[in-house]
């Protein structure tokens, strides 16, 4: 037998400083993969476009619009993801 303790087993203080960092989880590379595609997108886009509202029409740069845009889907996809984490009661 050896004296050696499994990893699961070390105390926070007897890990080695490799242990203890976290690594990047494929989800986090995606996110930072996609924010900086849209941030490029965002700024290769600088020209005025014409916006046609129901109620008038407005000028205003095409990246103010692509961030809007970005915002909008965001909070869509929050909002879904948190309804699709949020348990459900069975029928009774």
């Amino acid at each position: 037998m050896t004296s050696e303790r499994s990893p699961e087993r070390l105390d926070a203080g007897e890990r080695s400083p490799a242990q203890g960092q976290r690594s990047l989880t494929s989800k986090q590379i995606a996110s930072g993969a996609g924010a900086v595609l849209v941030l490029v997108f965002a700024l290769i886009n600088l020209q005025d476009v014409t916006m046609h509202w129901i109620v008038g029409t407005t000028h205003t740069p095409l990246i103010v619009l692509v961030a809007i845009c970005v915002l909008i889907g965001a909070g869509v996809g929050f909002a879904i993801g948190r309804r699709a984490k949020t348990p459900q009661r069975p029928p009774s």
